[in-house]
């Protein structure tokens, strides 16, 4: 029997093949990278979305008002500030991560599907830091505001 010849150059071999990691053995199929390319319109929808809230959050900030009873400048222009230039950061990730699973849908190489897996690992040891940085804020004030509270009482 003669095994099939199969050029890793051509077009579309993201469907037809399973990619091995000699060091792992693990194989991943077709189903497995159809999945992954089934996700790049959600991804890239997200991302601009994630672009245009940061965007409108920075129109926000322009006409914010300054007179903000509790913390001022703070509250009303660092705090949005960080706040829009992670979600900047996170959404550029996942538009990066959008654009490998495009180069991965029409070139279909190991090195490809690498990148793609690279750009979502980023977004979401980010998205995770993140999450255990909020969660520790509002730790954090609550016990402010618990302490704060008994002061006044």
């Amino acid at each position: 029997m003669m095994e099939q010849q199969v050029n890793p150059y051509e077009a579309g071999q993201a469907h037809q093949q399973a990619y091995v990691d000699s060091s792992l053995s693990i194989p991943v199929t077709p189903v497995a990278l159809g999945a992954l390319m089934g996700t790049k319109f959600w991804v890239s929808l997200v991302g601009v979305v994630m672009l245009i809230m940061g965007a409108i959050n920075v129109l926000s900030m322009l006409f914010a008002d300054d007179s903000t009873p509790f913390g001022g400048v703070l509250v009303a222009f660092i705090i949005p500030f960080i706040i829009v230039v992670i979600q900047v950061v996170l959404a550029v990730r996942l538009v990066q991560y959008g654009t490998a699973i495009g180069r991965l849908k029409s070139g279909g190489t190991s090195q490809d599907f690498e990148r793609a897996m690279v750009a979502q690992t980023q977004f979401w040891k980010l998205l995770g830091i993140m999450c255990i940085v909020m969660i520790s804020l509002m730790i954090v004030t609550w016990i402010v505001m618990i302490f704060a509270v008994r002061a006044v009482f």
